[in-house]
């Protein structure tokens, strides 16, 4: 419904979880806790909510047309994935012909294309420190030749999108 829609818009943009209530293609009610995403309308024309289960961090689709009821739960998440729940009403088409969306690897129109290296990397120059910072959301770690914690676009160890921009330093290595 249009205020279940609501609900799971304000939750999102303010990083609280979710209790879905709605009833999956068997016909049988559901209750989950979910951190809300995106919202996606298919090539059949279904309006799909993208989410991660609270419980297990396992991306489902939700049709929104099966969904009864939602509620904001008192439990904040931080984000795994880039959240595309806006308050305004615009939901992106998805299609299901290959290729990867920056955020939840949910397909997109375009096919992926195949990335090809043409040099090899050398490696990290050898002259000055090198500051090690680490991603707080992946923990995935980073090298700088100068104390910036900012962190370019990256993926998981997963292979999905990451929304961590800021780093943390850990270490220095001479």
């Amino acid at each position: 419904s249009g205020r279940s829609l609501e609900i799971i818009r304000f939750a999102a943009g303010n990083r609280l979880c979710v209790n879905l209530d709605y009833t999956d293609n068997e016909g049988n009610r559901r209750t989950r806790i979910i951190e809300p995403y995106s919202l996606r309308q298919a090539q059949n024309g279904n309006i799909l909510l993208y989410a991660a289960r609270a419980d297990n961090g396992q991306i489902r689709a939700y049709k929104i047309n099966q969904v009864n009821d939602a509620s904001v739960v008192n439990q904040t998440f931080i984000p795994r994935y880039q959240i595309e729940l806006s308050p305004s009403l615009n939901i992106s088409p998805t299609q299901h012909s290959g290729g990867a969306l920056a955020s939840l690897d949910i397909p997109k129109s375009s096919p992926a294309r195949p990335r090809v290296r043409t040099t090899s990397r050398t490696s990290f120059s050898s002259s000055g420190p090198t500051y090690i910072y680490r991603c707080p959301v992946c923990q995935k770690t980073f090298k700088r030749k100068k104390q910036d914690s900012r962190l370019n676009a990256h993926k998981t160890k997963e292979g999905y999108p990451c929304s961590g921009r800021a780093g943390y330093f850990e270490e220095t290595k001479y």
